[in-house]
């Protein structure tokens, strides 16, 4: 399947495809006090075609496919993050969208959650009611 997604991006696409870099990145909701962990950096590889891109953030995180139409693109919720803390677990994620051209235009929006006896612990110690959420709009280039 993704060798015939990888022949397709000779159509149109390709001129999304490649690898874009980050320039700004900013929250737009933080009800999770996220210390700026959260919001995207460096370099990501986009694979587009008519209808479908495939983003990866690389990170570990499997690449994201999303649906395409036209410029604009929307994606599946996929979870970017987790970890364990005592009895807790924690897990953020988030659901891409946004809009394709000379600059990239996206929102990442998500929630963390937590599950296990040592959650309302740590609600306690970073001020947060889980599950929360997290809005980033964040711009990127070619």
């Amino acid at each position: 399947m993704r060798a015939l997604f990888l022949l397709l991006v000779g159509c149109a696409g390709a001129d999304y495809t490649g690898t874009w870099t980050v320039q700004s990145a900013e929250f737009v909701t933080n009800d999770c006090a996220d210390d700026g962990n959260a919001l995207p950096t460096g370099t990501f590889s986009i694979l587009a075609d008519k209808t479908q891109i495939e983003i990866d953030f690389g990170n570990g995180i499997d690449p994201i496919d999303c649906d395409r139409n036209g410029k604009a693109f929307t994606c599946d919720e996929e979870e970017f993050w987790s970890d364990i803390q005592g009895s807790a677990r924690l897990e953020t994620a988030f659901t891409p969208s946004g809009t394709l051209g000379s600059e990239l235009q996206a929102t990442l929006t998500g929630t963390t959650s937590c599950e296990g006896a040592d959650c309302a612990t740590l609600e306690g110690l970073g001020d947060v009611r889980y599950p929360c959420a997290m809005v980033i709009d964040f711009t990127a280039t070619l």
